[in-house]
């Protein structure tokens, strides 16, 4: 999932989104990604870090106990 935000002191932001059930699983899912989009891929991701204000990683789980659900 991509978002861009919009307001704030170090606007706009574009937030990544990655889901994956540990950190096992999210290793294996990157090298099978950057072993499909290949040297194109590492081009892209150079230019993007080129460009990159800030990177920042944060591991967080979702609370479904506490999301809203829409009413049916």
């Amino acid at each position: 999932r991509i978002f861009t935000v919009l307001t704030g002191s170090e606007m706009p932001a574009i937030v990544v989104s990655t889901d994956a059930r540990d950190e096992a699983d999210y290793a294996t899912s990157n090298a099978a990604d950057r072993k499909l989009l290949g040297s194109e891929g590492e081009a892209l991701f150079a230019r993007a870090s080129a460009i990159t204000r800030r990177f920042e990683t944060i591991n967080a789980k979702l609370r479904l106990d506490l999301s809203l659900s829409p009413v049916k």
